[in-house]
């Protein structure tokens, strides 16, 4: 099964809907999710297949909203979404460390869960 997982994954970490598509944000965030909640379940530790997915599909999160952090304050103007909220919820599943090129990013949308 993970192996044709891989197979779907595109070069930039990303998954589309179906073979051949463009990345799909949503796609991918789902597949990580997944993989963040089977190993939290079975408390097994990951296969390096699902390893190397995730964190391919994990940089590709951390770009994608990286670049909607920059679009966001380029406009100043946000109200945080379903799509910022899905984020922070991956980020809490995943082991990973935020990247330095996403901790502004990750600050910032962590910042507008707090009210105002």
């Amino acid at each position: 099964m993970l192996r044709k997982l891989k197979e779907l994954q595109l070069a930039n970490g990303s998954f589309p809907w179906f073979r051949g598509m463009f990345p799909s944000y949503s796609t991918t965030a789902y597949v990580l999710e997944t993989l963040g909640r089977l190993t939290a379940l079975t408390g097994e530790k990951e296969s390096p297949l699902s390893e190397l997915i995730r964190k391919n599909a994990y940089n590709y999160l951390q770009s994608e909203m990286t670049q909607a952090y920059k679009r966001i304050t380029r406009k100043n103007e946000y109200a945080l979404n379903e799509q910022a909220l899905n984020y922070l919820y991956i980020c809490t599943l995943i082991p990973e460390e935020i990247p330095a090129s996403a901790q502004k990013a990750h600050q910032f949308y962590l910042n507008a869960l707090r009210p105002s």
